[in-house]
């Protein structure tokens, strides 16, 4: 007899039925997830500033100061073009952030992919997350593409 969550397998038909409903959990939680982050875009384009700054602020000794400060400021000038939300069931929720075209930042890249600041109990947090509207992606760190489409 097989055993998940608790439940009792006894029939093939009933662990069909429990695989399906979770595929549809799955699917649907994150649906409300990217939606949920979509409709709070601020944290995202905190979560690109930031990045931002962090990652210029390492290089402040190796720039002259006007140069740097040029720069700094151009990290509040840019646009995004697509948010997409991963995880958050058994991984910590990711965001993918794609900026438009003309994009004004001094990276050289225009794909961003962070991950929550809490990276524990990640259903949890993902949820609360979906009820405060209150993201908060970890800027020190960005994250390759592989990493986001596996992330569940």
């Amino acid at each position: 007899m097989h055993r998940a969550f608790g439940l009792s397998f006894s029939d093939s038909k009933w662990l069909i039925l429990f695989v399906i409903l979770l595929v549809i959990f799955v699917f649907a939680y994150h649906k409300l997830i990217q939606s949920s982050i979509q409709n709070h875009p601020e944290s995202t384009y905190r979560a690109v500033r930031e990045h931002c700054h962090y990652v210029l602020g390492k290089q402040f000794d190796q720039m002259a100061q006007d140069v740097f400060s040029d720069k700094f400021q151009s990290c509040d000038d840019f646009r995004i073009k697509s948010v997409t939300a991963a995880g958050g069931v058994f991984d910590p929720v990711m965001v993918k952030i794609i900026l438009e075209s003309p994009y004004n930042l001094p990276l050289d890249k225009d794909i961003f992919i962070f991950k929550t600041v809490v990276i524990n109990f990640n259903f949890l947090s993902g949820l609360h997350g979906l009820i405060s509207g209150n993201w908060e992606f970890n800027f020190y760190n960005t994250y390759s593409d592989f990493i986001f489409k596996g992330s569940v």
